[in-house]
Formats: C-alpha cells, sequence, structure tokens
C-alpha cells in the first residue's frame, strides 16, 4: 500500500514529459514547415493532439515554447556529438569524423531554425538573446567535445581550438551559402581540400 502512491506518481511525470515531448517536437515540426515568422502555437497544440489549454499550462507563451524547442534540438545534437567523439577513432580519422558532426548539424534543419530566430532579430531582441544564450550553452561543450579529442593525440589545446574553428567554420558558411544556391559537388570538393589541408598542418606540428 504506502508504494502506491510512488507508482501513481511516477507515472503522473511519465504522462508530463510525454506531454512535454510531444509539444516539443510538434513546434520543432511546424518551424521546419513554416519558419520562425509562420510559426504558430495553435498549430503546434493541433499538431501535438494537445488541447490549447494544455499546452497553456506547460508553455505558457511562445517565446517559452520556441525557447524549449530549441534548447531540446541543441541537447539532442550536443548527445550526439559526445557520443561520436568518444569514438575509438584512429588518429587519421579524427578529422573526417569532426567534419561529419559539423555537416550533420549545420546543413540540418535545426540549425537553419536558430538562425531563423535569430534573423528574427529586429522584432523580438528578447528571444534572440535567448537563442544565442542557448547556442553558447549547447555548443561550445560540442566544441570542446572536439577539442579534447584532438589533444588526446598530442595538439596543443590552442591548435586544437584553431582547427576546430576553422573545420566549423567552412561547414557552417557552406551551410549558409546554400541560401543563394546548393552546388553539392563543389561542397564535397571544399570539403575534400579543407580536410586534406588540415591533415597536412597537423603532421607539421608533429
Amino acid at each position: 500500500m504506502n508504494r502506491k502512491p510512488g507508482r501513481q506518481r511516477r507515472s503522473q511525470d511519465e504522462r508530463i514529459e510525454e506531454t512535454r515531448a510531444r509539444l516539443l517536437d510538434a513546434a520543432i515540426k511546424v518551424m521546419i514547415e513554416r519558419g520562425y515568422a509562420g510559426f504558430r502555437v495553435a498549430e503546434v497544440a493541433s499538431t501535438a493532439g494537445i488541447s490549447r489549454g494544455g499546452q497553456l499550462h506547460h508553455f505558457p507563451t511562445k517565446d517559452a515554447l520556441v525557447a524549449a524547442a530549441l534548447e531540446h534540438v541543441y541537447a539532442l545534437v550536443l548527445a550526439n556529438t559526445r557520443a561520436r567523439a568518444a569514438q575509438p577513432l584512429a588518429k587519421t580519422d579524427i578529422i573526417p569524423a569532426m567534419i561529419r558532426d559539423a555537416k550533420d548539424f549545420f546543413f540540418s534543419d535545426y540549425f537553419f531554425i536558430a538562425l531563423d530566430i535569430v534573423m528574427a532579430g529586429d522584432k523580438d531582441d528578447r528571444l534572440v538573446e535567448v537563442a544565442a544564450r542557448i547556442s553558447a550553452e549547447q555548443r561550445i561543450p560540442a566544441e570542446q567535445a572536439w577539442v579534447e579529442r584532438l589533444c588526446e593525440v598530442g595538439l596543443e589545446e590552442e591548435q586544437a581550438r584553431d582547427i576546430l574553428w576553422l573545420v566549423w567554420s567552412v561547414v557552417r558558411g557552406l551551410a549558409v551559402r546554400r541560401i543563394i544556391g546548393e552546388d553539392a559537388v563543389r561542397e564535397t570538393r571544399v570539403i575534400a581540400l579543407v580536410s586534406t589541408l588540415v591533415e597536412a598542418h597537423i603532421q607539421s606540428l608533429g
């Protein structure tokens, strides 16, 4: 008899988390389809199959819902990055793995959701500040995971950080350039060139 309330409590907590997850997944889906400018909280509730009142109970404002959805996707990406960086890799495989990880994020809908929110800054400074904070909290640890991996194979921390910044800046730039036109063949060549140059630089460091 004494255990029954505990079981009920866990069940209630699970239902709360399930409802929040459905709302966050729905918010991400709507943002991908509509963009931030076309984002409507009523559509999120409908997509999630949850009443408007139920949605407001968990996320009382549009900004709260958008921020939580952004934090949710960034947390998922960070978990994937940490898992990849922790895999057994030969020294020559680290840069290709780092590039794949960067492409999976910067070429994804998740990155463009964040970019869309930031570009809406002239309309909502507070949300942009929140988006910037969430990005820093989640992406800096993602960068650090690869910096630490490079340090494990003999690079100094500043050397590793420079390489990380170079590689991810190139991949991020290619992703943004897709806004004005996609050239998958050239993207592949540029990334291969960067990988070759970085590998040669690492070898020159001894």
